[in-house]
């Protein structure tokens, strides 16, 4: 596989993920996910299994709508020479409509950048390792 051949797939995923948040699918987002994928965020590491990614992110996506979920910058993606390992760096712009405790609708824009660690596993690429971080949330 050559590096150009592996940056393409990997932009491919970064639309899966975009589908994914802008559609509510969570299987979707969360398919791309090795066995022993790895999460750091909000000060914690963990382990969590894919059915307990899936189960959170579709709690999340059945609260908020998604006005925007894209890049600011396009994604840096490097691949290691033997298309083993890679690792892509995001920026985004996330504006999404929830309804607040009271049942009024609001609107959040929050900007987001997130290290992910890809290893190539049967031929596709796992998301292995995700390090994100968020800025301070604007909302309305």
């Amino acid at each position: 596989m050559t590096e150009s051949e592996s940056i393409q797939e990997l932009l491919q995923i970064q639309a899966q993920q975009r589908a994914a948040h802008l559609g509510a699918d969570a299987g979707l987002l969360v398919e791309i996910h090795a066995d022993d994928f790895l999460s750091v965020a909000n000060g914690q590491v963990t382990r969590p299994t894919r059915e307990e990614s899936r189960q959170r992110f579709q709690r999340y996506f059945d609260l908020v709508t998604f006005l925007a979920w894209e890049d600011t910058a396009p994604p840096l993606i490097w691949v290691a020479a033997d298309a083993s390992l890679a690792t892509v760096i995001v920026q985004k712009r996330v504006h999404l409509r929830y309804a607040d405790q009271a049942g009024a609708e609001r609107t959040e824009e929050t900007r987001f950048a997130w290290h992910e660690t890809y290893r190539r596993e049967g031929g596709r690429w796992r998301l292995a390792a995700m390090v994100s971080t968020n800025g301070q949330a604007v909302s309305s």
